[in-house]
């Protein structure tokens, strides 16, 4: 036998060769369930209201959206897909028009949610799990049991339908436990046991609560306080992260199958009672750890035992097979799914899945940086780059205090904007957001240094200057480039807008993200300046123009920093 034809008896083996017929049941109340937690958390009252908090060029459609082209889909539209989807999880919770309401009413979210991810640089992985669960579970043979579908065909007196193939649920519980595998993955990738045997997840929890004055959990500040329990911390997450894989490899063994399946449960509690991240959308889909097929019979005969014995039911004609052409269609979806996920999840580069826009198939590269410098062995701070806004104009107090905190925790992950028209998309974003009309806004350039242990567990900020200012209607800024010309010769060329820069302005910069300010001396020639590097490092520019420092551009854009 060939060993094409032994790999295709195994896949068919895995796939068909065991019947689910309540599993799959039960995987479709999960998947319903989950789906109405993720439609009551991101859909909106209004969403004309939500698409005017945005300006112009805001928008990045995401998955299926770009079937409506660069531009948000209709307000009514968008109205419309909001209950369809509600109806349709509706639906598939009963089990009421089973199929189609399950086509429907994920394809349904894949817009809504996308819509209110399609205003970032990247997406959340809040709710990718859930729909990509969904997708999976999409084309199921469900609602044959415990649904409405499966009382009104017995009412009706028309046959039963075959029992159908475990695929559906095997499927679903690879893209549950595919997400903290890729998890841990990114982190073994990037950094392997140094993630977890560093000072990693210390800097992590500061970033996660300090970088935007959040108050840690009580277990969050426990850890950034003792070494040991942050290290044992760090390893038992990448543990707990990578065993649910291990389900979908024990079909055959029900309780260690199980088993995976509290880890996946103990992954997600923790996220919450360590980041807070309550991402309890998830719990759900731990239904497809359980052989429902096996473990209900055996309660059954549980509470039964001391009964007297029932008598067999007379024997019924075995329900037909899947067809050929369902097989193949089966088939066919199966591996496109497998194929999709796993490119996308961990083919490198990092940030593949923002590339190929598969929305929602994601990687998942969560809290994946090691947040410490080597040699990993030795306490030593870390540094942040940041971007930190200021309301110039509205008088001090906790409204203004709330507001900026609330925008420096929304707009953490673009940091790394040098681009002016960026800035100011953001600045225009931000003033929309919470509706300060004129109100004059300020994003800084900060850098977030935290000490090294055993020091006090807290970021002191450094602001190194302005990346730009709205003010009334008019944008400030002296963002502009930096490199090397034809000649061999460094220089950096501001593009002031709303403000100009003076002959003769003190220039300094930063190197790499060490806040200590250096003196650079330049040779204004054209409207370039023209400079000698002070070392082999990321030079971040500075002018000092009215008594205030604005950043010229840098060196080198940084990556993304991670969610």
């Amino acid at each position: 036998m060939s060993a094409s034809t032994r790999l295709g008896q195994a896949w068919n083996r895995y796939w068909f060769g065991a019947r689910a017929p309540l599993s799959i049941e039960v995987v479709r109340i999960g998947v319903a369930a989950a789906l109405l937690a993720a439609w009551r958390s991101m859909t909106v009252s209004s969403y004309h209201e939500l698409l005017a908090r945005y300006p112009e060029g805001a928008y990045r459609p995401l998955g299926l959206l770009r079937i409506f082209g660069g531009d948000p889909p209709p307000v009514w539209c968008l109205e419309g897909l909001k209950w369809l989807a509600l109806v349709g999880a509706v639906f598939v919770l009963i089990g009421l028009v089973t199929r189609p309401s399950l086509v429907v009413t994920t394809l349904s979210m894949c817009l809504l949610v996308g819509l209110r991810e399609a205003f970032g640089k990247s997406w959340h992985h809040s709710f990718t799990p859930v729909l990509v669960a969904a997708i999976a579970f999409m084309f199921a043979p469900a609602g044959r049991r415990l649904a409405v579908d499966a009382l009104l065909r017995r009412r009706l007196g028309r046959p039963a339908p075959p029992e159908p193939p475990a695929w559906p649920v095997r499927l679903v519980q690879l893209a549950a436990a595919l997400l903290f595998f890729n998890a841990v993955y990114w982190k073994l990738a990037r950094a392997g046991l140094s993630w977890a045997l560093s000072d990693s997840l210390r800097h992590h929890i500061l970033a996660q609560f300090d970088w935007a004055g959040h108050q840690r959990t009580p277990l969050a500040d426990y850890l950034v306080h003792h070494e040991l329990a942050w290290k044992a911390a760090a390893l038992a997450n990448m543990f707990t992260q990578a065993v649910p894989i291990a389900a979908c490899f024990l079909h055959r063994r029900p309780l260690l199958r199980a088993a995976c399946g509290l880890f996946f449960v103990v992954e997600t509690l923790l996220l919450d009672l360590v980041m807070d991240l309550p991402n309890y959308q998830l719990l759900p889909l731990v239904v497809v750890f359980v052989d429902w097929d096996r473990f209900v019979p055996w309660l059954r005969r549980r509470l039964r035992r001391g009964d007297p014995p029932e008598p067999p039911p007379p024997a019924a004609p075995a329900p037909p097979e899947m067809t050929p052409r369902a097989h193949r269609l089966a088939g066919g979806f199966i591996a496109l799914f497998l194929l999709a996920n796993l490119v996308v999840a961990f083919a490198p580069p990092r940030g593949l899945d923002v590339t190929l826009n598969l929305y929602p198939l994601s990687q998942y590269p969560m809290f994946s940086q090691a947040r410490a410098k080597e040699p990993y062995d030795v306490h030593q701070s870390w540094e942040y780059e940041t971007i930190r806004f200021s309301i110039d104009d509205m008088p001090a107090g906790p409204r203004r205090a709330r507001i900026e905190r609330a925008l420096d925790t929304r707009f953490r992950r673009r940091w790394s904007a040098r681009d002016p028209a960026l800035v100011e998309r953001l600045l225009l974003e931000a003033r929309k957001a919470y509706k300060l009309k004129d109100r004059t806004i300020t994003a800084s350039y900060a850098l977030l240094v935290a000490p090294p242990y055993p020091a006090e567990p807290e970021l002191a900020i450094h602001t190194i200057g302005v990346l730009g200012r709205l003010e009334h209607r008019t944008f400030r800024s002296l963002l502009g480039t930096a490199g090397v010309d034809d000649r061999g010769r460094h220089y950096l060329e501001p593009r002031p807008t709303g403000v100009s820069l003076p002959p003769g302005a003190r220039i300094t910069c930063i190197l790499d993200n060490d806040p200590t300010e250096h003196e650079l001396p330049v040779q204004a020639e054209g409207g370039r300046l023209y400079y000698q590097p002070l070392g082999d490092a990321v030079h971040t520019f500075v002018a000092e123009v009215g008594g205030e420092r604005y950043i010229l551009g840098d060196t080198l854009t940084h990556p993304p920093a991670d969610e």
